[in-house]
């Protein structure tokens, strides 16, 4: 293993595993470049602190410390014994091996992302799911109300509105015919008058 990839290697453990173990607890405290290793420590989740070496061969415990004197913390102390200096060929299987609260995790987080992979995958083949041109065409027009059964109402409502005030004004002129006749001059008013004194 090349240095600058066990460097690598090492950064990542102290960041992706912090879902299964006591977050932030792994610290990076050799890294030998003659060697080509470097070993970290880090506390489990059933509080018990173990040291970890990476190397060419793997991943493999080294030493251990129990923090507390709980049942779990005991259980787990006699399962690192049990495999102390075995080489495992990734971090996760060492973590699952000494570790049942470590896969407790590990099998929560795989299952809530294939829970939403699968959901993703629903979402895509949904035929009631609108489509990229509806949207946009609702964005474009909101408002648009063409062929709507609402708007032809309105149309006609207003035509006949439109009739009954023609014929109201219609009968209105055909009550006060002298609104459309010319006044009588006074000229012939008079004589009208004359007309009848004799």
């Amino acid at each position: 293993m090349r240095l600058a990839s066990l460097n690598e290697e090492l950064e990542s453990i102290t960041r992706d595993y912090d879902y299964g173990i006591v977050p932030g607890s792994a610290t990076i405290f050799v890294l030998d470049e003659i060697e080509a290793l470097g070993r970290l420590d880090l506390t489990l989740l059933e509080g018990v602190m173990i040291v970890v070496e990476v190397n060419s061969q793997g991943y493999k415990i080294t030493s251990h410390s129990p923090l507390y004197s709980g049942a779990s913390a005991l259980a787990t102390t006699q399962a690192i014994l049990a495999h102390i200096n075995q080489p495992f060929e990734t971090m996760e299987n060492l973590l699952m091996t000494v570790s049942p609260m470590y896969c407790q995790r590990f099998q929560e987080v795989l299952y809530a992302k294939l829970q939403s992979v699968n959901q993703q995958q629903e979402d895509s083949n949904d035929p009631h799911m609108p489509t990229s041109s509806t949207i946009a065409t609702t964005s474009l027009y909101p408002n648009n109300n063409t062929n709507h059964p609402s708007s032809s109402a309105s149309f006609n409502q207003q035509q006949q509105e439109q009739q009954l005030s023609s014929s109201s004004q219609e009968q209105t002129s055909s009550l006060n015919p002298s609104l459309h006749t010319s006044t009588t001059s006074p000229s012939n008013k008079s004589n009208s008058q004359d007309n009848w004194i004799h």
